[in-house]
This record gives structure tokens, sequence and C-alpha cells, in this order.
């Protein structure tokens, strides 16, 4: 049995459910912002991530230090525009296998 996750199911007439009624949210756009200095005492830096999706909602997370964060968001986002948000799982392993097959063959 799997984990079912709905994102204001009520408020925002959203499900994960195949059957009517229910409606689909996409993800729309996938952008970075990195926030922070570098100084005499080492970088602190923090990329911030965004998705943004076809229901207005918005989403925010913060992922470690690397400067090469924004360019694996990048190259990620065809792997997550035009997706339900709500499938976690699936697009967590697609990003993963992704990552792993670029870092395996450069």
């Amino acid at each position: 049995m799997g984990i079912k996750r709905t994102l204001s199911k009520d408020r925002l007439s959203l499900t994960t459910d195949r059957e009517p009624p229910f409606r689909e949210i996409e993800i729309t756009d996938v952008q970075t912002a990195v926030v922070g200095e570098s100084g005499q005492y080492g970088s602190f830096l923090w990329t911030f991530v965004r998705v943004y999706t076809d229901a207005g909602v918005v989403g925010t997370g913060e992922s470690f230090a690397s400067g090469g964060v924004p360019r694996d968001v990048e190259r990620m986002k065809p792997l997550l525009v035009g997706e339900n948000p709500l499938d976690i799982d699936r697009l967590t392993e697609q990003m993963y296998e992704r990552m792993t097959l670029e870092g395996s063959i450069g």
C-alpha cells in the first residue's frame, strides 16, 4: 500500500485519485536562487529551489551548500516540467536515476 499525498485537497480540489472528479496539477517551472556570501572564513551559500505549478501553488526547498546545485536543477528541469508534483516517489526516483547516470558518464 503506497502513501497517498494530497496538497490542500479541499481548498484546491486536487487529488492523486484517478476517478472523477479530480484536477491534475502540473509543474510549470523550477527555479533556483543562491543566497549568501563568500568571505575570509569560507563560503556561506544557500541554494533555494522553487517549484511552480499551474494551480498557483509554489513550493520552496533548501539544498545543501554546493556550487553545482543550480546547474543540476537545470539538468533535471525537463524531467519535472509537466509532471504532477504530488507524484513525489516517482519523481524522486527519476531524478535519482538521472543524476546517478550523469555521474557515471561524466
